[in-house]
């Protein structure tokens, strides 16, 4: 063995950051090999706010008897028909973890099998909560170079949203309203697009051959970390919705009190016609609540303002979270889910709800049209697609969007209040639109059919997504197959959205060639965007510190000093060298490159600076009118006066 001719000091604190790398020797379980340590660090697992963030109920059982145990009873996350309390989750006075089902099909069955079925904890489950997570040093290969594709994986770049395949005034809103707020356009376009599809709703569908309909439904997430304007977003584009169902209720609510006005007359003439006096007739009927948005709902009371609004409906959440995670609320020990009947509402499918206890026992909803949209964040979505929701294919009807983040600039752009004005007219203008009225009376949508230019658009398109469908395989297989759908979706949706701006609502106007391109285009676009996001959802946990601090430096321009980085961070970067090290793991990946700034004639240490090699061009920020039509877009917004 030989000593290198040069020893250099090594930091005590890069010392100690290594050595929190090193992990303690397992300790041998006890022979049932159930028991885990519920400390992480001298963390201890708030059991009670893990299983609340994962959807799971329980109910808590003390035990002083047996040292201070704390039971956790709940439904056998394995097997739904497992009830009874017969299932738990334990922790002692220690911390220590237990879980166990006592059905014999779920022998062998412990904490660690618990906690990935339910979902691995977050930092913020633990008392006190895991702040930040230590850097780990990069595997490298035997001449100490990083190892390809270990903790280092970056993303497809983003591709900017297609502004221009929306119909206007949507087009226009969407613009202003990113310039506005300093964020992407998909933020205001997907649930835009959200939104003119549920006033559209029932009254239209497009027919691309015969037995094949296409009716006017959109799911759509903005997938987005907390802080980045995902909810101004959202209620710029939802907001006149709201505001609508508002007024809606106030009348209604006049309508009620004179119905019950109406009621007691009724009432009293009944009493006089049984003296002898006429009969009054059949009662008033009581008023019906126009709805146009919902947010926090069951299935069983969708079902029933659907069928008082057949046109169709809204499901606007801020967080989506919430509600992927009713589909088996209320759904009691039985177990059950309501995911089929939400997968029939994406299609304007059949939706039939038995109820016990409610006037209305039975609901039959011919055509269950439900638009959603909604943001979530992407740790969040990653829990929530579980292998039951990918199967079903929920995510594949999801149209997803996940821009990088941007770093906020402060603008005196305003929307214009024309611009403003035009969105919600249209809107308003879409909501009044007939329905074809069938044999029976009732409503149906009118069936628009594609023109020749149009119809060989589409066949071109459908033949060589075709290929593109076949290259694929498993999730992403079902997402390009959703889209196809899609595609004919977003063409109904442009030609009538377009022509009702115009004032143009007769029904049985075939749709135009350039309708069905802008369909394709955005079919296209969300089909490059679920290929990101896929790839996120598998990262690793290094691979995704990774991707987050390139996107980061990225946001600040591209480049970034170690001392900045420790600075923005100083829980997860404690220190310099944690930092460097950090960034280490760029340069070594090929992703960045080290640029020295010798100390100058004053003295002083020399500086570093890391600048990241490929900075992805696509990723401008939007108020900064990147390009002439941003500029032409800044000038027709409202600008406010400075002072």
């Amino acid at each position: 063995m030989k000593s290198p001719s040069i020893i250099n000091p090594v930091p005590a604190d890069l010392l100690q950051a290594l050595a929190g790398e090193v992990e303690t020797p397992p300790q041998m379980p006890p022979a049932n090999g159930h028991v885990s340590n519920g400390h992480a660090g001298g963390h201890r697992l708030d059991v009670a706010r893990w299983l609340k963030a994962r959807g799971v109920a329980f109910t808590v059982k003390l035990t002083p008897a047996s040292g201070g145990r704390t039971v956790y009873l709940i439904a056998c996350p394995f097997d739904n028909s497992h009830v009874g309390g017969d299932t738990c989750i334990m922790q002692d006075s220690a911390g220590k973890l237990s879980a166990h089902c006592f059905h014999n099909s779920c022998a062998g069955r412990g904490w660690q099998e618990f906690k990935a079925k339910i979902g691995p904890p977050d930092p913020e489950h633990y008392d006190p909560p895991r702040l930040f997570a230590k850097v780990r040093p990069p595997a490298r290969d035997g001449q100490g170079r990083v190892a390809p594709g270990r903790g280092v994986r970056t993303l497809e770049p983003y591709q900017p949203f297609p502004v221009e395949a929306l119909p206007e005034p949507l087009g226009e809103y969407v613009r202003q309203g990113a310039l506005a707020l300093g964020c992407d356009p998909a933020y205001l376009a997907l649930p835009a697009l959200a939104v003119a599809a549920s006033v559209i709703g029932n009254r239209r569908t497009i027919r691309l051959k015969r037995g094949w309909d296409e009716p006017c439904i959109i799911w759509s997430a903005i997938v987005g970390d907390s802080g980045t304007l995902k909810s101004p977003a959202y209620l710029k584009a939802v907001g006149h919705l709201f505001q609508l169902q508002r007024e809606l209720l106030a009348k209604h609510k006049a309508r009620v009190a004179k119905y019950r006005e109406e009621m007691q007359e009724h009432q009293a003439a009944k009493r006089k016609a049984k003296e002898g006096g006429t009969d009054p007739g059949a009662p008033p009927a009581a008023p019906l609540l126009p709805r146009v948005v919902v947010s926090d709902t069951t299935v069983e009371k969708l079902a029933e303002i659907l069928e008082d609004n057949p046109d169709g409906i809204l499901v606007a959440r801020d967080e989506l979270a919430g509600w992927l995670g009713s589909f088996t609320r209320y759904k009691g020990k039985a177990g059950g889910t309501d995911l089929p009947n939400w997968l029939e509402m994406h299609r304007a499918g059949t939706v039939i709800v038995d109820r016990k206890t409610s006037e209305r026992q039975t609901l039959y909803i011919p055509r269950a049209a439900v638009s959603i949209t909604g943001g979530i964040q992407p740790g969040v979505l990653a829990r929530a697609l579980t292998p039951d929701f990918l199967d079903a294919g929920l995510a594949a009807r999801l149209l997803l969007a996940m821009p990088p983040k941007q770093r906020k600039r402060w603008s005196e752009v305003e929307i214009a209040p024309d611009v403003e004005r035009a969105y919600e007219k249209t809107l308003d203008a879409l909501l009044a639109l007939d329905s074809d009225i069938g044999t029976d009376g009732e409503k149906l949508p009118y069936v628009m059919e594609l023109g020749p230019g149009a119809k060989r658009a589409w066949v071109d398109f459908y033949d060589e997504w075709a290929r593109e469908q076949a290259a694929a395989e498993g999730e992403l297989a079902a997402a390009l197959s959703k889209l196809e759908g899609y595609a004919a979706r977003f063409a109904l949706l442009h030609h009538v959205v377009g022509r009702t701006a115009r004032g143009q609502t007769a029904p049985l106007v075939r749709i135009r060639k350039e309708s069905v391109d802008a369909g394709v285009t955005l079919c296209r676009w969300f089909a490059a965007e679920v290929r990101r996001i896929y790839a996120m959802l598998s990262e690793s946990t290094e691979e995704r510190d990774s991707r987050r601090l390139v996107e980061f430096i990225r946001a600040r321009g591209g480049r970034i000093r170690v001392r900045t980085l420790q600075m923005s961070n100083p829980r997860k970067y404690p220190t310099a060298d944690v930092a460097e090290a950090a960034l280490e793991v760029l340069v070594q990946a090929g992703l960045a490159t080290w640029s020295a700034k010798p100390s100058t004639d004053r003295g002083g240490r020399p500086t570093r600076t890391l600048i990241l090699s490929t900075p992805n061009k696509t990723q401008q920020n939007p108020t900064e009118g990147s390009d002439g039509k941003d500029e032409d877009t800044q000038r027709n917004c409202q600008q406010n006066p400075s002072d």
